[in-house]
């Protein structure tokens, strides 16, 4: 696979593949090298020109079993870049202060 220059996403990885801690240095190097490359491939905008190039959009299109390091990091790379993360959220009801002790509550009784 060839480079085309240098891959960056700052929407997801400001601070870089390698500082992400979601991946290896071996992973963050290939990204940041090959990773203009594999997303043309992966969106069709460019042609495969080796057997290379071909295997990894086959992996990545689930004809082949995922074996290159390619192809490893570039699903990886999908798989953190599109899956909605889960966020949670604290909630709670207002507490009903004085519960049961309305003014015609009929529980109670004056009867002393």
């Amino acid at each position: 696979m060839r480079s085309e220059g240098l891959f960056f996403d700052p929407k997801f990885f400001p601070r870089g593949f390698g500082k992400s801690g979601n991946f290896t240095i071996a992973e963050a190097q290939r990204l940041e090298m090959f990773g203009i490359r594999m997303r043309r491939l992966a969106s069709g905008e460019v042609s495969p020109e080796d057997a290379e190039e071909q295997a990894f959009l086959a992996q990545i299109n689930g004809e082949e079993a995922i074996t290159t390091p390619e192809a490893q990091v570039w699903m990886k790379y999908m798989r953190l870049t599109t899956q909605r993360k889960q966020s949670f959220t604290l909630c709670s009801t207002p507490s009903k202060v004085g519960a049961g002790m309305d003014d015609d509550d009929d529980s109670s009784s004056d009867d002393d």
